[in-house]
């Protein structure tokens, strides 16, 4: 075992020195995005097989009991820095059991699409 740290890196807590820990662990960082209104902001993470939720900008957001773990976020993101908190919470197995399931925030992305404008008669051509 290695002595645990303070800080969390993506990947998996036993490998960082939380083998056996059972609990939630929560992810945040700070991005300055300037969203243009022709664009969708969709978050992507991948918590392995754990529940998580997502706070943006202090707000909560969305509970993820299982996956597909992605949101639009573009309704919660402002022209300015912008605060992100990820929560994995894992199930009691590491503890009482003393199995050591994968658990943490394996990837987090956020992606932009440019939305696209048509009319009726472009589709149909």
């Amino acid at each position: 075992m290695i002595p645990p740290c303070h800080n969390i890196c993506t990947g998996d807590w036993g490998v960082q020195g939380y083998p056996y820990f059972s609990g939630i662990g929560v992810y945040t960082t700070r991005l300055f995005l300037k969203p243009d209104k022709n664009s969708l902001y969709v978050l992507r993470f991948d918590p392995g097989k754990d529940a998580a939720g997502i706070t943006i900008n202090d707000s909560h957001t969305i509970d993820y009991p299982w996956g597909p773990y992605e949101a639009d976020i573009t309704q919660f993101i402002h022209n300015s820095l912008n605060k992100f908190s990820i929560q994995i919470a894992n199930t009691l197995s590491n503890l009482l059991q003393k199995s050591r399931l994968p658990s943490g925030l394996f990837e987090a992305k956020i992606y932009r699409y440019e939305l696209l404008h048509c009319k009726n008669s472009d589709i149909l051509r």
